[in-house]
């Protein structure tokens, strides 16, 4: 597969551009697709990842693979997306202490099988609607996560319920947290009050 556009040839395309990659990042080998579309809109996005994180702290070994229709993202104070019907499998375990504190570094482990109608992020929020299986047992960047069937609850930094994969969460600390927004906005108005 070949590389059509970079990122930043992307951002200046006055027109939809398809795209595919292979790459090695770290210790992951990833791939995928987009179709008519860019960095931040497309008809359908693909991908597929493998690999193994290594921490001070211990690993995490994983894989999975996506595909999702009509998938629109922009950013201006917060990060606001969806995706719209699509599917996603993913199967990973960690014992990695760094889960008590970043993304991406687990302890536990976690397998997912889903069907998507819906997805939306804006900021701190998060929903899924669709279908689906999944099990999960795990610390990741500080919130504990149980699962069974699909259905579950979210604790610590994020606060989250999930009925057969259909989830509703709301991430509390962190960058995009909902205590990092509001310590901004109390910021702003402090800074335009001076």
């Amino acid at each position: 597969m070949a590389e059509y556009a970079t990122k930043e040839e992307m951002r200046e395309c006055k027109r939809p551009v398809s795209r595919t990659y292979v790459k090695r990042e770290d210790d992951k080998f990833k791939a995928g697709a987009r179709v008519d579309g860019d960095l931040n809109r497309s008809l359908i996005a693909a991908r597929a990842q493998a690999g193994m994180k290594v921490t001070d702290w211990g690993a995490t070994i994983g894989a999975g693979a996506e595909c999702h229709f009509f998938q629109v993202k922009f950013t201006n104070q917060i990060e606001v997306s969806s995706r719209i019907l699509g599917a996603d499998a993913v199967a990973y375990v960690g014992v990695d202490l760094e889960g008590f504190v970043k993304e991406g570094s687990v302890m536990g482990a976690e397998a997912r099988a889903r069907a998507t109608l819906g997805e939306f992020k804006a900021g701190p929020l998060h929903a899924h609607f669709g279908l689906g299986v999944s099990a999960a047992a795990k610390v990741e960047d500080g919130a504990l996560e149980l699962r069974l069937f699909g259905c579950g609850l979210t604790v610590g930094k994020k606060i989250g319920l999930s009925v057969f994969d259909n989830n509703v969460s709301v991430a509390l600390a962190g960058k995009e947290g909902l205590w990092q927004l509001v310590g901004k906005k109390e910021l702003s108005q402090t800074t335009t009050q001076d």
